[in-house]
C-alpha cells in the first residue's frame, strides 16, 4: 500500500486524527413500523444514512420515499439470511444455495455458508443492488445484514468487495481482528475499494434502564477512534407490527427514543468535536476513484 495515499479521513477532507461518525438504520424496508420510525429520523437528521433491505416486503415504501426526497441518504443492505420465524423472504435471483426448503433465506450465516456458493451470494448482492437502482434509488453504499458476507475473509474479498468494486459503492467495514482480515482489507483498499474504518453497534438489551443506555452510549462516543466509524442502529416504532414480527421489539424503540429523541447524546458527541457525516461523500470518492489507504494501528478494545 502506497504510504503517501491518504487516509479515509484525510480523503474526505480532515486532519489526520480526525473521529468521523455515521449513524446508519438498517432493517430498513423490513416493516412499516420501522420504515416510519427512519423516515422521521432521516429527516430531522438524527439519522445520516439508511441501509435499504430491497427484499423485505416493505421495500417499495421506502423506495417511494427516497423519489421524493433524494437529498436524503440510502445505501443497499445486502440480505442473505432470514432470522424471523414469523415474517419470511427469499432470494431475489432465486439461487438454490439460498433457499431453505420452503423455498426462503436461511436463518443464519452458517447455513448460508453450508448450503450456498460464493458465486450464489455475488449473484444475490448484485441482483439486490440492481434491484435498488431498479426502484429509482442512487445507493450510497453497501453494508451486509448479519454480516455474512463480510465474516468470512473469502466472501468478504471475492463476494462483498466485487459487488463494491463493480458498483463504485463504499462498504461498511469493522477494524481487522485478525491477521486475514487485515489482508483482505489490504487487497480491497490497493483494487480502490472504500470501506469504514470501524463499526459499532450498541445493543440496547445489554442496559439496564434507558439512563444507562444513553450513559453508554455517550461513553462510546466520546471513546470513538479516530477514522470513520459507522454506528449502526435498528429503530422501530411502538405497536402491534413490530411487536409481531421483531421478538425483541423493545430494543428497537429504545434504540429510536435514544437516537432521535435524547439530546445528551448528541450533545456529547459535539462537545468530543466527532463529525457527523453521512455516506454520500465517501460514495464520492468512490466514483472518483480515489485510493485510499487504511488507518494503521494496533487494536484495542473500545467497547
Amino acid at each position: 500500500m502506497n504510504e503517501k495515499l491518504p487516509t479515509l479521513v484525510e480523503a474526505l477532507g480532515y486532519p489526520a486524527g480526525t473521529r468521523v461518525v455515521l449513524f446508519t438504520a438498517d432493517e430498513y424496508g423490513e416493516c412499516h413500523a420501522m420504515n416510519a420510525a427512519i423516515f422521521e429520523m432521516l429527516a430531522a437528521g438524527t439519522l445520516t444514512s439508511a441501509s435499504l433491505g430491497v427484499a423485505y416486503p416493505w421495500a417499495p415504501e421506502a423506495a417511494a420515499f427516497h423519489k421524493e426526497h433524494p437529498e436524503l441518504d440510502c445505501g443497499v443492505h445486502l440480505v442473505l439470511t432470514c432470522q424471523h420465524k414469523k415474517f419470511r423472504w427469499g432470494p431475489l435471483s432465486g439461487a438454490q444455495g439460498l433457499k431453505d426448503p420452503a423455498g426462503y433465506m436461511w436463518p443464519s450465516n452458517e447455513l448460508v455458508w453450508k448450503n450456498a456458493t460464493a458465486e450464489e451470494a455475488y449473484r444475490e448482492c448484485r441482483a439486490q443492488v440492481e434491484r435498488a437502482l431498479a426502484l429509482g434509488l442512487d445507493p450510497s453504499h453497501i453494508d451486509p445484514h448479519m454480516g455474512t458476507v463480510r465474516k468470512r475473509v473469502d466472501w468478504m474479498r471475492d463476494v462483498y468487495g466485487r459487488v463494491g468494486r463493480e458498483f463504485a459503492l463504499p462498504l461498511r467495514m469493522s477494524w481487522p481482528l485478525t491477521a486475514e482480515e487485515r489482508e483482505a482489507r489490504a487487497f480491497l483498499a490497493g483494487e480502490g475499494v472504500l470501506m469504514s474504518d470501524h463499526m459499532r453497534q450498541m445493543v440496547p438489551g445489554e442496559a439496564e434502564s434507558h439512563g444507562h443506555f444513553r450513559d453508554l452510549m455517550i461513553s462510546q462516543m466520546r471513546a470513538l477512534p479516530s477514522g470513520v466509524t459507522d454506528c449502526y442502529v435498528h429503530p422501530g416504532l411502538d405497536g402491534e407490527e413490530l411487536r409481531a414480527l421483531v421478538g425483541r421489539w423493545q430494543n428497537r424503540v429504545a434504540e429510536y427514543r435514544l437516537f432521535h429523541q435524547e439530546p445528551a447524546l448528541r450533545a456529547a458527541i459535539k462537545e468530543a468535536g466527532i463529525i457527523v457525516t453521512s455516506w454520500r461523500p465517501i460514495r464520492e470518492l468512490a466514483r472518483k476513484g480515489v485510493r485510499v489507504r487504511p488507518e494503521e494501528r494496533e487494536w484495542k478494545s473500545w467497547r
